[in-house]
């Protein structure tokens, strides 16, 4: 199924944030294969995110979550190794993408030198690897500075959340905010303006996260991505911003059409689907690109993975991620260290070798852009 949903929403209270918007060059409509993208504009904002090393071939783009306990306030299970020793790896496995799964506003304020020293060391070695980096964002409950846990309790964090709930903390500079806003602040926008220079940053994700989403849930999460999505923009985020439906299910590349209402500079984007079946990209790419987007499958397990699934995604151009790079799910590596900041080794599993050779054998030689 194409699953195209053109639900157009009443701007309302949206309007409020054209103080927010830039103005983009967007794409048109009807496209039959996936828009390309150009390093230009006619803005004299500083652009935050190094696309034009990037060459619109989506497909030629394979790589794995990647979740460095690190980076954490609450890590579960055992984490992944060290940057250093990872994406080394990831380069010599043919992965060229890492979505960075996934940051913490809740560490970032409680010692914002070191996480930032975090950061940057997995900045520095995509960047020395070649890799490039999609920077996910995940409001989780767990991951939410301490004196937002204090004033809101865990049992009422995903209608709090959702509702763009005023910002309830202690911060002065952020009383009065919506809670969306407050975050972006905070957090969000200074990690792209202190990343702003590295060109393995691809994309900035918005996770359709926590769950629990109201009953408007298209609704809900087309303002939401709005809101944050020009934000983004505003802070002058060049690169692609991605979107997804609820809990990731397929049938939401129309989503686009009632994000733009909020935020009509939200392109480029990406739409992102989780576990498909192979049959279904066909659908949902046609979708995709006839609303100017492109499409990444964002999440699945290394089983998902084989000739056919790889065809489908090289035929229609989308881009992969496997899910992911630790203990969890299908075994990419094992690594059974504690929480050090040091570089950690891990081991590489069979998984992961037939995993690299098989996505080269269909996808072809991947590309690095150092």
């Amino acid at each position: 199924m194409s699953g195209r949903i053109l639900k157009i929403l009443a701007v309302g209270a949206g309007l409020i944030l054209v103080v927010y918007f830039l103005q983009y060059e967007m794409f048109g409509k009807g496209t039959a294969t996936p828009p390309e993208i150009s390093s230009s504009t006619s803005s004299s904002a500083t652009f935050i995110g190094k696309i034009g090393a990037f060459n619109g071939d989506w497909a030629n783009l394979r790589g794995v979550a990647y979740p460095w306990q690190a980076l954490w306030l609450h890590p579960d299970q055992s984490g992944a190794p060290a940057p250093e020793w990872s994406f080394a790896q990831f380069r010599d496995l043919g992965w060229n993408l890492v979505r960075l799964d996934m940051g913490s506003w809740g560490q970032f304020v409680q010692n914002r030198t070191t996480y930032l020293e975090t950061f940057a060391r997995v900045f520095n070695s995509a960047d020395t690897n070649g890799i490039y980096v999609v920077f996910s964002f995940e409001p989780a409950y767990g991951e939410m500075p301490a004196d937002i846990q204090a004033a809101v309790p865990a049992a009422s964090w995903a209608s709090f959340w959702w509702a763009d709930s005023s910002y309830p903390g202690t911060n002065s500079s952020l009383r009065g905010l919506g809670i969306w806003e407050a975050s972006f602040k905070d957090y969000i926008g200074p990690m792209l303006k202190t990343f702003e220079s590295h060109q393995s940053l691809l994309m900035l994700k918005f996770v359709n996260e926590p769950g629990e989403l109201p009953s408007d849930a298209l609704d809900t999460l087309a303002r939401y991505y709005g809101i944050m999505g020009g934000m983004a923009r505003a802070a002058g985020f060049q690169g692609y911003l991605s979107y997804e439906g609820p809990s990731g299910n397929l049938g939401y590349a129309g989503l686009i059409d009632s994000i733009l209402t909020y935020a009509p500079n939200f392109k480029p984007a990406v739409y992102d689907i989780h576990y498909p079946d192979a049959s279904d990209i066909a659908g949902e790419a046609t979708a995709a690109f006839a609303d100017g987007v492109t499409m990444w499958v964002g999440e699945v397990h290394a089983s998902w993975v084989n000739s056919v699934s790889l065809g489908a995604l090289r035929q229609y151009n989308v881009a992969l991620s496997v899910y992911r790079w630790d203990e969890d799910g299908t075994l990419l590596v094992r690594w059974m260290g504690g929480w050090e900041t040091a570089p950690q080794a891990g081991a590489l599993t069979l998984t992961a070798t037939n995993l690299s050779n098989l996505e080269t054998q269909v996808l072809g030689t991947p590309v690095f852009f150092a």
